[in-house]
């Protein structure tokens, strides 16, 4: 997904609603997106667009006031993407959870992986928040 995509997406979040909390929304989606991405890109699995696009949409029923499911199939996405949304499946899957403990701070999970593994999701963490803010102020 590249940045006319998150133009489009930023759009749709005007429309939704120019407030506060839809701002602060977009910009831990953008952040956990960009997270999920960079731990893609770190541990050298297929596709990180795909891991951004998980991160991204892993909000969308709280952007869109839906139901998850019923909007997801609205996106006809891949069914491992649909699957790593919804219910945390495969290695998008994995990724999104990790990503969203550490936001959360739950570090209980990330203890189960190794050193290496948890320095890539904060690294990967860090490095995210500094170009969501970064992206957000253009958008």
């Amino acid at each position: 997904m590249g940045l006319d995509q998150i133009k489009k997406w930023a759009m749709a979040m005007v429309l939704a609603g120019n407030n506060q909390q839809n701002k602060n929304l977009f910009l831990i989606l953008l952040t956990r997106a960009r997270t999920c991405e960079l731990v893609s890109e770190k541990m050298n699995l297929d596709r990180p667009e795909a891991y951004f696009t998980v991160g991204l949409f892993s909000g969308i029923d709280a952007v869109m006031l839906a139901e998850k499911s019923w909007l997801l199939k609205k996106l006809n996405l891949s069914h491992d993407t649909y699957h790593a949304l919804l219910d945390f499946k495969g290695k998008k899957g994995e990724v999104l959870k990790l990503t969203i403990d550490l936001e959360y701070q739950n570090f209980d999970n990330l203890a189960t992986l190794t050193e290496k593994q948890r320095a890539i999701y904060y690294q990967s963490h860090e490095e995210a928040i500094s170009w969501a803010n970064q992206l957000f102020k253009l958008l």
